[in-house]
């Protein structure tokens, strides 16, 4: 079904190198979105190599394919768009929610630690000044806050209603995660005495 559907997309195109007229770059970036929504790490693989490409594309609604595969927890799917050059710290133009910020909100923990060995940023907020640490408290993802906590979230950015990350936790009763924010990161190396 993959080849069909690319082959069916490079057809429409003609060739590759009318790839790189305007309309038929817009076909590739919405065939590479749902690839990335969709998880289909074969469409993937061929397009980003498509000639004028551009991995950061962002459609209409601010959607692109690093924030969808973030979304669905598509994690092979972003380990190769960030290494064909996808920016892990691509701001979408709606509410300026980054990859991290959509992994963390709907608890993909795998997602969120492959964006971070990445060097996401982890507490870069969205327009409304939620973290990826106040997203995943607020859905009450476990993993995902105590993911976020090891990697040193800060837990003193405040939202623009003033809350922490604790303050969204004790104020929806979530005694685990509080204790989570409270205790801070949990670091598996031994430490060896100097």
């Amino acid at each position: 079904m993959k080849k069909i559907i690319l082959s069916l997309l490079y057809l429409s195109l003609g060739s590759l190198q009318a790839a790189q007229q305007p309309e038929h770059l817009t076909q590739i970036h919405t065939t590479l979105l749902m690839a990335a929504e969709r998880g289909d790490l074969g469409i993937i693989q061929s397009l980003i190599t498509a000639p004028g490409i551009n991995i950061n594309h962002q459609d209409s609604n601010g959607r692109f394919a690093l924030m969808l595969a973030a979304r669905y927890g598509h994690t092979a799917i972003i380990q190769t768009l960030i290494n064909a050059g996808a920016n892990v710290n691509t701001r979408n133009a709606v509410n300026d929610a980054t990859a991290l910020i959509f992994a963390a909100r709907h608890g993909r923990t795998a997602t969120v630690q492959a964006l971070i060995n990445a060097n996401a940023a982890i507490n870069l907020p969205t327009a409304y000044s939620w973290t990826p640490l106040m997203l995943a408290v607020l859905n009450r993802h476990i993993t995902t806050v105590q993911a976020l906590i090891n990697a040193c979230a800060n837990v003193d950015l405040q939202n623009n209603r003033g809350s922490t990350a604790l303050m969204i936790a004790t104020q929806n009763g979530l005694v685990d995660i509080a204790q989570i924010i409270q205790r801070g990161p949990m670091h598996t190396e031994t430490i060896k005495p100097r």
